[in-house]
């Protein structure tokens, strides 16, 4: 786990992240804080202080083996939060800057999560989103959502994982 969000010794209450304004436009990928001592840790997915987003309505455990793409998604009403809690996944957000040209998408991040990079990555609505487990174990993800899933009108758009450009994803890592 990186040190720089560590707070050792024994558990209390920790001091809140600091304030940051609502960014609306473009996913971020946030710092979380972690309480470790020598019975474990625990880390902070995610706190209502943190104010990015609408309020979190539904949490999911998502599970992706080893070389799967899950991708690409997006929603009209929906933002996601996602952290990586087991394994290891590359995760990218994109957006079309110029309507329904995929192969021209401009604005775009990418980002790794692992156990050792615990950071709460922020999708909002409109961004074009997928993961791929890119360790060689099962990967265990959190998922947080703002609109609670409705079977019958789902708020999720698929495009095929390669329609952008298969570069973008990784090959898959050996042993």
């Amino acid at each position: 786990m990186s040190k720089d969000n560590v707070v050792d010794g024994p558990w209390q209450k920790a001091p809140p992240p600091p304030e940051r304004e609502p960014e609306t436009d473009r996913p971020v990928a946030l710092n979380v804080l972690i309480h470790e001592d020598l019975r474990g840790f625990l880390f902070e997915t995610w706190r209502a202080d943190m104010s990015l987003i609408p309020p979190v309505q539904q949490v999911n455990i998502v599970g992706v083996r080893p070389g799967v793409i899950k991708g690409w998604y997006r929603h009209q009403k929906q933002w996601e939060i996602i952290t990586c809690v087991q394994g290891e996944i590359q995760i990218i957000a994109w957006k079309d800057v110029r309507d329904g040209d995929v192969q021209d998408a401009k604005e775009g991040i990418v980002e790794i999560l692992n156990q050792r990079n615990t950071r709460a990555f922020v999708v909002p609505a409109g961004w074009w989103h997928g993961v791929q487990n890119i360790g060689v174990v099962d990967a265990v993800l959190v998922e947080m959502v703002t609109e609670i899933f409705d079977p019958v009108n789902p708020d999720k758009e698929r495009m095929d994982p390669f329609a952008l450009n298969g570069e973008l994803w990784q090959q898959r890592r050996s042993g």
